[in-house]
């Protein structure tokens, strides 16, 4: 079979090595910068660009990976079942609809962008290419972080006037939202594009402690915005990796250094215990803190609707009615929002629309269709495992498909975040052979 990368002439690859740099530096900011209407459709720079990669690429379809193709053609088929859903239904073709179907045909445009430079590039060049994206990424949530958690300023977004109608400037007012509006999302990009950045990180003692203060950080913006699966997130991965550091220590200088910081930490314990200061509640009542109480903060009114506990158990019954209702079919695109917003369900969620859970949002919509993209995803975390069991590196890329699991129950919806169309073919390439060669670690 005739290789195309062997036709290839220099100055193309340059062209497209340009070309993939600018699709990957246009990312993080979707249609937030250089936006135009045509009126049916809006465009921006980060989906001109995906229009001309994917057309520069898609000519090297026959020699991607097998298991590339059958994803790519399975997007596609999916992408055709959403269009022609309406016509077999009576759901119409309402706004939630063709909200969803953009959504698929770009999750199906990524991958070919994605699969099609991967295999013109090598995969060298690739994790090169892409190790730079995810930093830059990674750097641009970061600034924007740093600075919305230390002045309380926000991007004007649809939903950040909401802001101005607190009452009281509480911590929430100072978690970063960057441009999604929302902390949670915020939160789901930060989560999701750190632990890919971990998993091209090269395994040294010094990146693990980098890794160590990147997610820190990010454990005090999940803190700031109260985000309890994000907090577990941050915390578990903390945890992990100072567990990964202290294993590697003690294997090199014995058990002394073990025996030290047990000490220290039952140390650490019994000062706190026996000090008052770091006891009772964060903001209890008092006028100074020499007795150990804390000058109390002004509050918010306490909620009266639904907890949000309540509207995601709600929003999970109303699923299983869907799923009860269409089991094979699923009740179509968008359907889900769609019924919430007319109140078409049984149990009521205020003013929810979004499935809040991944998992849900798949099985319910798209039925076989959805449970078959799960079944993939578990199959490429099963390949990373088998790789690792045999290479014995990379552990990082180990735990991004869980923290996407994770973390894809924080958003109203995930399946139309570009985070997930841009992951899932990332770790489809990469889970069956080590990620990151000597070339790439020694740059």
């Amino acid at each position: 079979m005739l290789d195309i990368r062997k036709i290839e002439s220099p100055r193309s690859t340059k062209t497209l090595e340009l070309l993939f740099l600018i699709w990957l530096l246009t990312l993080p900011f979707v249609a937030m910068i250089g936006s135009v209407s045509i009126g049916f459709l809006t465009l921006y720079p980060n989906l001109i660009f995906t229009g001309i990669l994917f057309v520069m690429v898609i000519g090297s379809f026959r020699s991607w990976k097998r298991m590339a193709q059958l994803f790519f053609a399975f997007l596609f088929l999916w992408a055709v079942y959403a269009i022609c859903y309406p016509l077999i239904s009576d759901i119409g073709f309402n706004d939630d609809w063709k909200i969803d179907v953009r959504t698929l045909l770009l999750q199906w445009s990524f991958a070919g962008v994605l699969f099609g430079t991967y295999s013109r590039f090598g995969h060298t060049l690739f994790v090169k290419l892409l190790k730079s994206g995810v930093i830059y990424f990674l750097g641009i949530l970061l600034v924007a972080g740093i600075f919305e958690y230390y002045t309380g300023i926000h991007i004007a977004g649809r939903y950040t006037d909401k802001l101005l109608e607190q009452g009281v400037v509480d911590y929430n007012f100072y978690a970063p939202i960057f441009i999604h509006d929302n902390s949670n999302d915020y939160l789901v990009y930060l989560l999701g594009i750190s632990v890919l950045f971990l998993g091209l990180l090269k395994e040294d003692l010094a990146n693990q402690w980098k890794s160590v203060a990147l997610l820190s950080l990010g454990f005090i913006f999940a803190k700031t915005a109260s985000s309890r699966i994000a907090i577990f997130v941050f915390a578990a991965l903390i945890i992990i990796q100072l567990v990964i550091i202290l294993v590697q220590h003690i294997r090199k200088q014995g058990k002394l250094d073990l025996v030290m910081l047990s000490v220290g930490a039952v140390l650490f314990c019994v000062l706190i215990l026996t000090n008052t200061m770091f006891t009772g509640t964060k903001f209890s009542t008092g006028d100074s803190t020499t007795s150990g109480e804390y000058v109390s903060f002004p509050t918010t009114k306490p909620f009266e609707g639904q907890s949000s506990v309540d509207v995601r158990y709600h929003l999970t019954l109303n699923a299983i009615d869907f799923i009860k209702e269409q089991p094979i079919l699923g009740i179509g695109p968008g359907q889900f929002r769609q019924r919430h917003a007319t109140y078409d369900v049984n149990y009521p969620t205020d003013t929810v629309v979004g499935p809040h859970n991944f998992i849900l949002e798949l099985i319910t919509q798209y039925g076989i269709f959805g449970w078959t993209y799960l079944l993939l995803l578990a199959s490429i975390f099963i390949q990373q495992i088998r790789t690792f069991l045999r290479e014995r590196k990379n552990s990082w890329m180990l735990f991004i498909l869980p923290v996407f699991g994770l973390i894809s129950f924080l958003p109203s919806s995930f399946l139309y975040m570009d985070l997930n169309w841009f992951v899932v073919p990332i770790l489809l390439l990469l889970s069956s052979q080590p990620l990151i060669t000597d070339t790439v670690e020694d740059e």
